[in-house]
């Protein structure tokens, strides 16, 4: 039986169509193919509310429920196109 993760209830709050409408108005998807905003903001999400502290970490944990991403719309995560996407992305979404 399927049962939803926390952070999957937690994100249901956020109003995706508005952050849908900021990803397209300000490009941040534009040069990336897999790991889009959504997924970085996932990923940072669960960074801050597992109290993960370096990129490994986060790697980790965030593959570790591979079985959730499909409900979180997200994919799994590499440390290298994390530290990209945060060197990278720009940040006003």
């Amino acid at each position: 039986m399927f049962r939803t993760s926390i952070l999957n209830d937690f994100l249901q709050h956020l109003p995706r169509r508005e952050i849908r409408a900021l990803i397209r108005a300000h490009e941040t998807d534009r040069y990336y193919k897999r790991f889009g905003t959504w997924d970085h903001l996932v990923a940072m999400i669960v960074a801050q509310l597992s109290g993960c502290a370096s990129l490994r970490d986060l790697e980790a944990v965030m593959n570790s429920h591979g079985s959730h991403h499909y409900h979180l719309h997200s994919h799994d995560v590499r440390r290298s196109t994390l530290s990209d996407a945060n060197t990278r992305r720009d940040y006003t979404v």
